[in-house]
């Protein structure tokens, strides 16, 4: 494992600010002002969100202004024991929306906690301009914990654990590696990480794409540049149970799943090589996976009637299907979930008046539950709490 130097980090955010920068302002004399500025100062080519150094002022003041939200936050008000929770990243239009007892005000964005079967939501964060303007929020699930990204214009990466028994927050840290979408996930208290890969101007290649760890100290011990693990394996795209660390890809009607050990980035153990047949018949968008305790459950969605199917691959030969929903008017699925044996599919309902809408499975009852909160929902996830 070998430390990227700093002198690297400020030539690397230097180029990755020459190719937004240029694609944001003028003539090349403005491009290079602006550059001279990314190197010395650490600021972007808006002038307002670092690259480089210390947490920008923006930055600093939505931390804060969080922190005493968390602080505020009853342990009556998150997740109990036995409690099936949704932890959703939404927005809303241009007029209010109500999710059970919670109000989010128009053109919010907001991360909250959804209990259906208790009749509760509460919001965890919310964001509105110009914070909601200049940065994208996900969310990202290790386990039955809980985490909240926020990605700024400038590549920095603010990352606030949930506590989902409060709705509060555990802590929070920036990382100023450039973090690609979907290529993160936390093991234990380590993040791992390939960073965004970019056309370099300099040299007519790209950059970026390495593979990162850092350990996440929330108690000020932790720093904020990952330690790049040379000669990693892990393709784009990354999932992991809390534990363990998976890949899985999807060449045309083939499946693979890798198990990758963390600390070295490279290929541990191959858990399954298989085929889907019928594919014909399923949207091609609609195939989305998710790995709990090395087994790989997937989705997919009958062009014709609507119908969704819940399958699972525990090794062997064959997949097995889990359920099989009735005909509904979706048309498309962005994510599936799954804790204990509840599935969350959020999905595409072009007959609603948002779009999104989110589908329950219950495995014990066999039960489905179909929920449209009105709001733009950008990320979900469930997870139930044991213990009830």
């Amino acid at each position: 494992m070998r430390a990227v130097s700093e002198p690297a980090r400020v030539l690397m955010a230097v180029r990755r600010r020459w190719s937004r920068c240029r694609r944001s302002r003028g003539g090349p004399v403005a491009v290079l002002a602006v550059l001279l500025t990314v190197a010395v100062a650490g600021v972007s080519c808006d002038g307002n969100v670092p690259v480089y150094g210390p947490l920008g002022t923006q930055q600093e003041q939505v931390l804060e202004q969080e922190g005493n939200q968390a602080e505020g936050a009853e342990a009556s008000e998150g997740l109990q024991p036995g409690e099936v929770g949704l932890f959703l990243a939404v927005g809303t239009g241009s007029s209010d929306a109500h999710v059970e007892n919670l109000t989010i005000h128009t053109e919010t964005g907001a991360v909250i906690l959804v209990v259906p079967a208790a009749g509760r939501a509460i919001e965890i964060s919310s964001y509105s301009s110009p914070e909601y303007a200049s940065s994208s929020v996900s969310l990202h699930k290790s386990g039955d914990r809980v985490f909240r990204l926020r990605k700024w214009e400038s590549g920095t990466l603010d990352i606030t654990e949930i506590d989902t028994g409060t709705g509060g927050s555990r802590g929070a840290l920036a990382i100023f590696d450039d973090v690609a979408p979907r290529s993160f996930a936390v093991v234990g208290d380590t993040a791992y990480y390939r960073t965004q890969s970019e056309y370099d101007v300099f040299t007519g290649g790209y950059t970026g794409g390495e593979y990162f760890a850092l350990v996440l100290g929330w108690d000020g011990s932790g720093n904020n540049y990952g330690t790049e693990i040379p000669d990693a394996q892990v393709p784009w795209g990354m999932q992991t149970d809390g534990e363990r660390l998976y890949s899985l890809e999807k060449e045309e009607d083939r499946i693979i799943l890798w198990r990758i050990e963390p600390g070295t980035g490279t290929i541990a153990e191959i858990l399954g090589d298989f085929t889907i047949t019928q594919t014909d018949q399923y949207v091609d968008g609609a195939w989305r996976f998710v790995v709990e305790d090395g087994i790989v459950y997937w989705t997919s969605l009958d062009a014709g009637t609507g119908v969704i199917t819940l399958w699972a691959y525990r090794g062997g030969d064959l997949p097995e299907e889990v359920a099989r929903s009735t005909g509904t008017t979706i048309d498309g699925i962005y994510s599936v979930d799954v804790d204990d044996g509840h599935f969350l599919i959020h999905a595409n309902d072009p007959t609603t008046s948002r779009g999104y809408v989110l589908v329950l499975y219950h495995q014990e009852s066999d039960g489905w539950e179909y929920l449209d909160f009105g709001l733009s929902v950008h990320d979900a996830y469930i997870v139930h709490l044991g213990g009830g």
